[in-house]
């Protein structure tokens, strides 16, 4: 397998960690919610996939 194919897999449903996001942002008007783990395990693509139409998704980087 190239990179390039690892680079296309598809998102795996996540819907536990999904669901416990989605419930940490109804309890508050504000939620501040951190995601860690090691790097290329799908935090930002988790988060995108959390989030909804009216959320904002901040990535910041050191740049």
């Amino acid at each position: 397998m190239t990179s390039l194919e690892i680079m296309k897999l598809p998102f795996l449903t996540r819907q536990k960690e999904i669901s416990k996001i989605n419930k940490a942002v109804k309890l508050a008007a504000l939620a501040f919610i951190v995601i860690y783990g090691r790097r290329s395990c799908g935090k930002s693509t988790l988060l995108q996939n959390a989030a909804g139409k009216q959320d904002i998704y901040f990535l910041a980087d050191q740049r």
